[in-house]
């Protein structure tokens, strides 16, 4: 018998035997030796591990707990975030309620010709404008204006009377369904801005329902950031935006708009600050300087209601 024949027969043998052992190995819960199967043994170990570490991580604050399960690869195994950013995540979704009431067709009249209301001496000064940058953006902007305006006042512009005014009431707010985008409302702190950032609220009769991916790729963050390469450079120079936020985006050994020198100002703004944090510049530095492609993983959590 050629070789090659024999060693492709044995090699067929040997593959059968391995799966038989293995579909035994699973029927009888992963006792058998070689089966491939880990034992409850091996599984309870592998357990006590992961909660060992998880319980180790739940103690730490929780932008370092998140990102620490970022690095490791231990993603969402037995998270559990602390009470007050819970509250602080649901706070977020909160929105300020709004009330209108029906204005008259008078009083819409009377709110639309505040709007038009304009000096003699400006409105002449607009219309000079408007000759003299005829043609130009400026000018066309406001010619535009000023045809609004004369269109208002012969009765030609109707719509711009409004039917409701808006009434800001006061109150707690109400959590609503959607994105949440902290950064965009600077009252918003940094036990939101640094522990999830952007993430998806839905509003239910149990809580608010909090779901996110947790990962460092986005439109704002270097690709090498998460490319598992060590980068000694950016690391140092992500030490050093700490202290020096000037140097923004530039390269290691470039200078900075103010030089190298330490700013004990530079750095307690920083600490005060909900994005711009010493602790998340010392994160980048740790993805730049280790060998480590981070696990991204979703967080899901319903945050339960209040009881008064």
């Amino acid at each position: 018998m050629p070789f090659n024949r024999f060693a492709g027969q044995a090699a067929g043998v040997l593959t059968a035997i391995k799966g038989a052992l293995k579909s035994a190995d699973q029927a009888v819960g992963g006792w058998l030796p070689g089966g491939g199967v880990p034992s409850p043994i091996t599984r309870a170990l592998r357990g006590a591990s992961d909660s060992a570490a998880s319980g180790a991580m739940n103690a730490l604050p929780d932008r370092v707990n998140l990102f620490g399960r970022y690095v490791t690869g231990l993603g969402n195994k037995g998270l559990a975030l602390d009470r007050t950013t819970l509250n602080s995540l649901r706070a977020a979704t909160e929105q300020q309620p709004v009330g209108k009431r029906k204005l008259s067709a008078e009083e819409g009249q009377r709110v639309a010709s505040s709007l038009f209301d304009m000096d003699p001496g400006m409105e002449q000064h607009l219309r000079s404008g408007a000759s003299k940058f005829k043609g130009t953006p400026l000018g066309e902007a406001i010619l535009s204006r000023l045809q609004e305006m004369d269109q208002f006042r012969a009765g030609k512009l109707t719509h711009a009377a409004p039917q409701y005014e808006i009434l800001q009431q006061h109150g707690p707010g109400i959590p609503v369904s959607g994105p949440v985008n902290p950064y965009a409302n600077p009252s918003i702190g940094k036990d939101v801005t640094q522990t999830l950032g952007r993430y998806t609220a839905e509003v239910g009769e149990q809580g608010v329902r909090i779901r996110d991916r947790y990962d460092m790729q986005n439109e704002y963050e270097d690709p090498d950031l998460i490319s598992g390469k060590i980068q000694p450079r950016k690391a140092i120079n992500e030490i050093r935006k700490i202290w020096d936020p000037t140097l923004g985006m530039k390269s290691f050994g470039e200078e900075s708009e103010r030089g190298n020198g330490y700013s004990q100002q530079e750095f307690s703004q920083a600490g005060k600050s909900a994005t711009a944090s010493p602790m998340t510049q010392l994160g980048r530095a740790v993805l730049y300087a280790l060998p480590v492609k981070p696990s991204p993983y979703e967080i899901d959590v319903v945050i339960p209601w209040e009881r008064k």
